[in-house]
């Protein structure tokens, strides 16, 4: 499928309200986001319920052509199920999915989509951003004093 020029839907999603948290912080950072939208699988449902309401998000990008879905822990319910929808949606649209999500990856993934228009394009930037968010201070600045 062809990459659109339209901005990349931004799904994130995760258990408990994490999702909800992240956005607020992102928000707070850069702004009200567009196209963008959160997916919570809360403790009193049911997977069958927390996959309606992705598949509902999706529905709601899939014109845009390319969807990123960024959720919080690798092999969960939440990236499982949003990797078989992306393989369910594959002929209607490109979707990514990248789990191990934090406030800085999203933050720049949200930020980027004004000028990467290539889904996977932006998957990989928003890893490699999550990669440098995450620094040991000791290690990092080991001669410094936090007094």
């Amino acid at each position: 499928m062809e990459s659109s020029s339209t901005m990349i839907g931004l799904i994130i999603t995760g258990n408990g309200k994490f999702p909800e948290g992240v956005s607020s912080a992102v928000e707070i950072l850069s702004g009200k986001l567009e196209d963008y939208t959160t997916v919570s699988f809360l403790l009193e449902e049911t997977v069958d319920q927390f996959i309606n309401r992705l598949r509902t998000a999706i529905e709601s990008m899939k014109q845009s052509g390319n969807i990123l879905i960024m959720a919080d822990v690798q092999d969960s319910t939440t990236y499982r199920e949003a990797c078989t929808l992306a393989k369910e949606y594959a002929a209607e649209c490109n979707i990514d999915v990248v789990a191990g999500l934090n406030i800085g990856m999203v933050l720049q993934a949200s930020m980027a989509r004004s000028y990467i228009h290539n889904v996977n394009d932006l998957a990989a930037l928003a890893v490699e951003a999550g990669h440098s968010q995450i620094v040991d201070f000791d290690e990092k600045h080991p001669d410094e004093d936090i007094a």
